[in-house]
């Protein structure tokens, strides 16, 4: 994973290595001054989530967006660990209430994935839709949360 962490140790993205935004990102750390204990405590606390012992995450975060963004992100971040909700249901549970299709815009311009985890977000019935990372990493991702969630029951 790739992240940029300000001079104030807040993260502003974090993305996939192999992900289309992975050169914007490198250019901008050679450009941003970071903050060397922030970027490690974003990847000591990635390296335990991948490793089943995190399912939070209490990272400073600066993520850039409108603020509908802002609050549809601060809500998929009360998603539980190896649980899923509906965009509807996120977009009910904001004041004021929103769209679900309004809910998605937000999801796809998610700059900090798995720590805002919009790959908790699904469809109505259930289905997958949507992930800037793409279907199959969400489906792992799903898989690899629910494993962890099974093994610790």
């Amino acid at each position: 994973m790739v992240a940029v962490v300000d001079a104030q140790g807040a993260l502003l993205r974090l993305d996939f290595e192999d992900d289309d935004n992975r050169l914007l990102l490198a250019d901008a750390l050679d450009v941003l001054p970071t903050d060397a204990r922030a970027a490690s405590a974003v990847s000591a606390q990635l390296d335990a989530y991948f490793n089943g012992t995190r399912q939070d995450f209490d990272l400073v975060l600066a993520p850039r967006g409108s603020a509908f963004a802002q609050r549809a992100w601060q809500r998929l971040r009360r998603v539980p660990f190896a649980h899923t909700v509906s965009y509807g249901e996120i977009a009910r549970q904001l004041q004021p209430a929103s769209s679900a299709r309004a809910v998605g815009r937000a999801n796809a311009i998610n700059p900090i994935s798995i720590i805002i985890p919009c790959h908790r977000v699904v469809a109505v019935g259930g289905g997958l839709t949507g992930y800037s990372a793409g279907l199959r990493r969400k489906a792992q991702l799903l898989a690899f949360e629910a494993d962890v969630f099974r093994s610790r029951r």
